[in-house]
């Protein structure tokens, strides 16, 4: 910067090109609050776990962000700079990726899992990328679903709040929770993960083990320790360490496997009223900068209903079906959230009762 600032003052340069000496390799990511999974949109929400790596050499990390920072729609998306040098391209590689995966930040959607694939493709690290390459290699950089890494996160989820439970007991907290002297059904519990709905039961086999069963699927657990925040498991024979903060009825989870948000279901299904009509709802949180309809306006497929700004972005909510516009639910200048409700439209001939 000194340097710059001198230039445009008329100043030489005040050092030749035998001065600029280069050692090694250095490479690094940024680390955004955006979701990749929906076209890389704006995230926003509270950060209930900031954990950047520590001990590692020649690793830094360039942060604006600490544990329970609101990420509102007002300022540009960047939480990190992540910055890794090693002797060559490939140590600096490994040390980022490592970095990278030991990283924990949980609450929101973020951009890690996505850079933790780029930095692990083949052509990425044999250094056969151009600008176009992420659009090429879209479908292998974005999240795949991944049955049993979200069997293992729903496993880790239950006993993880079993093992809480346990642990606020006053009276014979080394009994298994829920315990009864007769015959009674397995502890379980219904958890989400992403769209999946999981109905998770599990059996005690001594020794803090358990049958973890889920569907058809079925692994078996043993709890090798739990502290508030961290739960180690064997899963199958393979340990894995699991940072676990709670927030309301979500539960997020970290491991060096990737991250889940977990959350709680009631045990019976909530009724959903029947619906004649379509609603425009916000993909992303934002700003509502335009309207462009009015009640009793016909639109079409496709038609402008809503303009959003956020972090330095805008996006435009488009009608979903043909109709009449019933309802809108937004005001210039309001904040909505994504899922908010903002325009609703019926179809042509339905009035809403």
């Amino acid at each position: 910067v000194k340097l710059q600032i001198e230039i445009a003052a008329g100043k030489p340069l005040s050092l030749a090109q035998e001065d600029v000496k280069s050692k090694g390799h250095a490479i690094e990511v940024r680390l955004y609050a955006e979701d990749p999974d929906n076209d890389f949109l704006p995230s926003t929400g509270i950060i209930h776990d900031w954990i950047p790596p520590t001990g590692i050499e020649e690793f830094r990390v360039d942060a604006g962000i600490e544990a329970k920072t609101e990420i509102g729609i007002h300022y540009d998306p960047l939480l990190a700079k992540v910055i890794a040098h090693g002797a060559d391209r490939e140590i600096a590689l490994r040390k980022l990726t490592y970095g990278m995966k030991s990283l924990s930040v949980q609450g929101i959607q973020t951009n890690r899992d996505f850079l933790i694939r780029l930095l692990e493709h083949t052509e990425f690290r044999e250094g056969r990328y151009h600008t176009a390459f992420i659009a090429e290699h879209l479908g292998e950089l974005i999240a795949q679903q991944d049955a049993a890494f979200d069997l293992a996160c729903a496993a880790a989820a239950a006993l993880y709040l079993q093992e809480a439970r346990r642990a606020r007991a006053e009276i014979l907290p080394h009994i298994p929770v829920g315990y009864r002297n007769n015959p009674y059904r397995d502890p379980s519990i219904k958890l989400q993960i992403g769209a999946n709905t999981f109905d998770v039961s599990y059996r005690g086999r001594g020794d803090d083990s358990y049958d973890v069963s889920c569907g058809g699927a079925q692994i078996q657990v043993h709890v090798v320790s739990w502290d508030p925040g961290v739960l180690r498991l064997s899963i199958d024979g393979v340990q894995r360490l699991f940072r676990v903060t709670e927030a309301d009825e979500k539960l997020f989870l970290h491991s060096s496997a990737g991250s889940r948000r977990v959350t709680r279901l009631p045990r019976y299904p909530q009724q959903n009223a029947a619906s004649d009509h379509e609603t425009a709802n916000a993909s992303m949180p934002g700003q509502v900068l335009k309207i462009l309809v009015s009640v009793g306006d016909e639109v079409s497929i496709g038609d402008p209903l809503i303009i959003l700004e956020a972090m330095k972005m805008e996006q435009t909510i488009r009608a979903a079906m043909a109709g009449v516009v019933q309802s809108v639910l937004v005001k210039t200048g309001q904040v909505v959230s994504p899922g908010d409700v903002l325009v609703e439209i019926s179809a042509p001939g339905i009035d809403k009762e």
